[in-house]
């Protein structure tokens, strides 16, 4: 039976799906993702006390993406300053209209000096594509001790720009 009393909100039933809690908990709309975190006892970090001032209620959306209400002007103009990817959300900006599934990335106070540093720096950093070369060269352990200075340089040396030429031979670069 439909409840004619019934708020347009309270017939739609949404939840957030929150990690690394392992919590699911039902989320009111009217909220941001922030109050519905701290309303289920979730000690989220908002050093800011949830202005956009300063990222450390940073989220990740992992599903539902499509169920966040756009960006607020405020966070927008964090997100574009710290150079934030689309799917990092501020939790204190972002209200839902559906199912979604986040991760808290600011857990403890470690991580809030990290996010102040971050702030700090105007970045959060950019993800790319990238692989690293690591190698051994065997007989090499004592190298350093054995040889001249100048042949240690020389010998590393030639192993770099040859390895480098490989590297940028097939799409690398070098840095």
């Amino acid at each position: 039976m439909l409840n004619l009393f019934a708020t347009p909100h309270s017939l739609l039933t949404m939840r957030i799906t929150c990690y690394p809690d392992n919590l699911t908990l039902e989320a009111n709309p009217l909220l941001t993702v922030l109050e519905n975190l701290l309303k289920a006892g979730v000690r989220h970090v908002h050093a800011c006390g949830g202005n956009a001032a300063c990222s450390t209620c940073r989220i990740l959306i992992l599903e539902g993406s499509q169920n966040c209400r756009s960006m607020t002007p405020a966070e927008k103009k964090l997100a574009q300053r710290l150079d934030l990817p689309v799917h990092i959300r501020l939790a204190c900006q972002t209200r839902i209209t559906g199912d979604v599934t986040l991760q808290r990335l600011v857990i403890d106070k470690a991580d809030v000096e990290v996010a102040q540093h971050q702030l700090q720096a105007h970045s959060v950093g950019n993800q790319v594509t990238a692989a690293i070369l690591s190698a051994s060269l065997r007989g090499t352990a004592n190298f350093d001790e054995e040889n001249f200075p100048y042949d240690v340089v020389y010998t590393l040396g030639r192993y770099f720009a040859q390895m480098g030429a490989l590297v940028q031979q097939y799409g690398g670069a070098c840095l």
